[in-house]
């Protein structure tokens, strides 16, 4: 028996409902855009407009030989039909496109933009390409779950991730497809091959004649059919997604079709090869299978030739004009009714508040005042360590007892190992983590050992990068899970800006839809480490809306806040300062604790003026010396360990300078953009009316880290430089 007689009826006319959803929800965008300009008028839609007018087979075929509500989608932005077919209905469609209070993302992301972990869709944005790496980490994550927590020995959930050919450029998609290679991930990359990226012809794009080509030099299985057939794309589609589920790894499927409209539907298309246009409009993929439909016959016996699937007519009709119409009909009444209700649907709300939420899960600042500010015990000191990077990269062992000192990076260690020890659902991974036989734990030995206690499964090493990395976070993450991603360097982080900023942070905010990690970032100076290996750029992460900021200056609040990170339900940046890994040693309590996010360390009670800052650094070597020398000189010194950085603990900030009239705010990164000078100003706006004399900062200077350590010592704050600037304030 053939392929296509193995299916019922309704599976061949569900892709019949399908396809003309989609050409008809999409026609009535078009004819909006259309009808706005002809009529003069302002537009529903707020932004452009992106279809798939002439592809729909594409996202229609793969996604029928997907399983619901097991399977995923990462969509592109032409291949709406999948989105259909996973849930997606006109009104939602259109809504969003018209941004409105009632759409999915509620205004606050548009038109193709969407994302539903109940529907195991993955958000699309405007990056082209960018979701491969979070649909990576989709089904890396999916996999553990089946096989190791749920112990499922069965076929695999798969993720088909659909891109274009111009996205297929984009660095992050060969990174994605290297990753899901070298993690044999089960995952289907499927190229919408239109020819043109806007207005870029495919010839000026790639040189090879076929992106599949490609596919080899990934270890990748591939295919090559012809766009406008959804029945050639859904049996290609079906085998390399059943070999998947199989555990065989990823592949790749290039769909050849051409582009029937500008780059988005205000744009003309004067730049079109318009023989070519001509031609491919008589492969119109509605038309095609319609007429496929009408040739089938009970017995038919399919054949490949050329790529593509044909049909021998034989006996009597399966199906009529007059049937196929009158879906058609009623389908165009569904999106009829849903335009109606998706143009007369109210905007968002623009009220402040509604326009701030949801960002985080708690206050990006909270400013409740404390009734009395009491002391935190510091409970650790600067020790005469081993020198980072001698390969003793921290000190003691990572097993404590109770009150037992410990270096800062053993804590680190510890609050990790207690953690994975409590949840099966924290898995670590990055660049060297694990290292042969679990020895080596990162550059600076922090994870060394876990690999052994906790197995390959939950600490495992990746490609070298970080886009990758932090894509399979995003994705662990959405399938419920609590992934750890290492950077090495904060610096090599850049690399991820894209997936991070972009991607990562606005998650929330427009989906609604937590993703809890943790993205440990290791930085700053104090090892001659150069530009490249200790800059800080905390302040970009700090000024990007939905990441939280933590950063221990002590062994016992890298633990507890450690803790804390990995039981939050937001993206967290956890900031480890480099030259503290063996160099602080404190007293770390045994056993479970949190340090709160959102709350500041009094570290010492003063009444003439207030230290603060963030850091073991800058705490140990530069804040707590010059407060000694300040109070040799019988000033009262207050210090404020700010260790939360988002959500930053305003009210305790603000407390402490009215009390003292005067705040000095010590910061490692350099000084213009700096957190020093936001919560600056935050500060003085608080507590303007109580203040003798300005806030100031101290930071470093606006110049690359240097190599050689008398050059980056010069850079950074010292004791001296923040002595000075007290003294200014203190003769106000």
């Amino acid at each position: 028996m053939s392929e296509f007689a193995e299916r019922s009826r309704e599976w061949y006319l569900e892709i019949w409902r399908l396809l003309v959803l989609t050409r008809e929800t999409e026609g009535r965008v078009r004819k909006e855009v259309r009808d706005a300009k002809r009529e003069n008028r302002k537009s529903l839609l707020p932004s452009v407009a992106l279809t798939s007018f002439g592809e729909e087979a594409i996202g229609a075929g793969f996604s029928m030989a997907l399983d619901l509500g097991r399977d995923w989608i990462a969509p592109g932005h032409r291949t709406p039909a999948a989105l259909f077919r996973f849930g997606l209905t006109p009104e939602e469609y259109l809504s969003n496109h018209f941004a409105k209070a009632t759409s999915p993302m509620g205004g606050r992301d548009g038109n193709v933009h969407f994302g539903f972990t109940d529907r195991h869709i993955l958000k699309f944005i405007s990056h082209m390409g960018a979701s491969t790496a979070p649909a990576c980490g989709i089904v890396d994550g999916l996999r553990y779950i089946e096989r190791t927590l749920e112990k499922k020995d069965g076929s695999l959930s798969v993720i088909v991730a659909s891109l274009g050919d111009g996205a297929a450029q984009q660095g992050v998609v060969h990174e994605a497809m290297n990753y899901a290679s070298a993690r044999h991930l089960p995952m289907i990359f499927v190229i919408d091959n239109n020819r043109t990226a806007i207005a870029t012809p495919y010839g000026a794009q790639a040189g090879v004649p076929n992106l599949a080509r490609r596919a080899p030099g990934y270890n990748m299985e591939w295919r090559i059919v012809p766009g406008n057939d959804v029945l050639a794309v859904y049996f290609a589609s079906k085998e390399l997604i059943e070999r998947a589920r199989r555990n065989e790894g990823p592949s790749l499927l290039e769909c050849e079709t051409y582009r029937m409209s500008g780059h988005n539907e205000t744009e003309p298309v004067t730049y079109m090869d318009y023989e070519v246009y001509n031609e491919w409009i008589g492969r119109d993929p509605i038309a095609f299978y319609r007429h496929q439909l009408l040739e089938l016959r009970p017995r038919d016996v399919v054949s490949r030739k050329t790529d593509t699937w044909q049909i021998s007519a034989m006996e009597e009709r399966i199906f009529s004009s007059e049937e196929l119409d009158s879906i058609a009909e009623q389908v165009r009444s569904e999106v009829d009714e849903a335009f109606r209700k998706a143009a007369s649907a109210p905007d968002p709300d623009s009220s402040a508040e509604s326009v701030g939420k949801p960002l985080v899960s708690t206050e990006v600042v909270i400013y409740d005042r404390p009734a009395e500010l009491t002391v935190e015990p510091l409970n650790a000191s600067l020790g005469d360590q081993v020198q980072t990077g001698s390969g003793k990269e921290w000190a003691g062992s990572g097993e404590s007892a109770s009150g037992e000192n410990m270096s800062f990076g053993a804590a680190i260690h510890q609050g990790l190992k207690e953690e994975m020890a409590r949840n099966p659902k924290v898995r670590i991974f990055g660049e060297d983590v694990s290292g042969r036989d679990g020895k080596k734990g990162g550059v600076f030995g922090i994870t060394r050992g876990l690999a052994k206690e906790f197995g390959a499964d939950r600490v495992y090493d990746t490609p070298l990068s970080e886009t990758a990395i932090i894509g399979s976070a995003i994705g662990q993450a959405l399938v419920g899970l609590r992934p750890v991603a290492e950077m090495q360097f904060m610096p090599f982080a850049s690399v991820a800006d894209m997936v991070i900023r972009d991607y990562l942070a606005a998650h929330r905010y427009s989906t609604h839809i937590p993703v809890p990690l943790v993205i440990r970032m290791p930085y700053g100076g104090g090892f001659s480490g150069g530009h490249f290996h200790s800059a800080c750029r905390q302040a970009l992460y700090y000024h990007e809306p939905g990441l939280k900021l933590v950063c221990p200056s002590t062994p016992h609040d890298a633990k507890g806040l450690m803790i804390a990170a990995l039981r939050d339900n937001d993206p967290i940046i956890f900031l480890e300062q480099i030259w503290a890994y063996s160099r602080i040693v404190g007293r770390v309590p045994a056993g479970e604790y949190v340090v709160p996010f959102g709350k500041a360390a009094v570290r010492q009670l003063g009444t003439d003026i207030t230290l603060m800052t963030y850091g073991p650094l800058m705490f140990f070597h530069t804040v707590l010396p010059a407060a000694e020398a300040l109070a040799k000189e019988g000033v009262s010194v207050e210090i404020v360990d700010i260790r939360s950085l988002k959500p930053l603990d305003l009210g305790t900030l603000a407390a402490s300078a009215e009390k003292t009239g005067r705040v000095v705010i010590v910061d490692e990164s350099c000084e213009t953009g700096s957190i020093a000078e936001s919560i600056a100003a935050k500060v003085s706006r608080a507590a303007f009316f109580l203040l003798k004399a300005p806030v100031t900062t101290v930071a470093a200077l606006d110049t690359p880290v240097p190599q050689h350590p008398n050059l980056e010592w010069a850079r950074l704050p010292d004791p001296d430089k923040v002595l000075a600037e007290a003294r200014k304030l203190l003769a106000y």
